[in-house]
């Protein structure tokens, strides 16, 4: 059981927080979000993110949740990471990736197992889950 937290330990990079140039920067909300989130400040971060996602003219709810989850990872909250990482529509190689690696983190070896699986036919992230597959896999075989 010990190989779980250091393959989450080895693996896990946080994800990174971008202002990006297509999301109207006249949304102080988002830019303060951001900025919350580059300072380190994940709970204040993940605040203004809810009250962006809750708002019908907000168009960016992909990336919102994306960052979401990279801020819940952060503070360990797998579940709830993975909530968010669910809603991700745009860049679903990330999110499935951070998926995996947030059920490595909580210790369940075979939803990683499954994800990994997942994420090993992308372009990105391939080698990596190809990696982790192989050492998770020879870990549940021993008898």
């Amino acid at each position: 059981e010990i190989i779980i937290p250091q393959l989450y330990a080895q693996y896990y990079e946080p994800g990174e927080f971008e202002e990006s140039k297509s999301i109207n920067t006249q949304d102080s909300l988002w830019l303060e979000a951001i900025t919350f989130l580059k300072n380190g400040q994940h709970d204040e971060g993940i605040q203004q993110l809810k009250i962006l996602v809750s708002d019908s003219s907000f168009t960016h709810l992909s990336k919102a949740y994306l960052y979401m989850g990279h801020a819940l990872m952060e503070l360990e909250a797998f579940d709830q990471a993975i909530g968010a990482y669910k809603k991700v529509t745009d860049d679903r190689q990330t999110a499935d990736w951070y998926i995996g690696l947030a059920y490595l983190g909580k210790g369940d070896a075979a939803n990683a197992i499954d994800q990994f699986r997942k994420v090993k036919n992308y372009r990105f992230y391939r080698e990596q889950a190809e990696s982790i597959l192989e050492l998770l896999t020879q870990q549940n075989q021993t008898p």
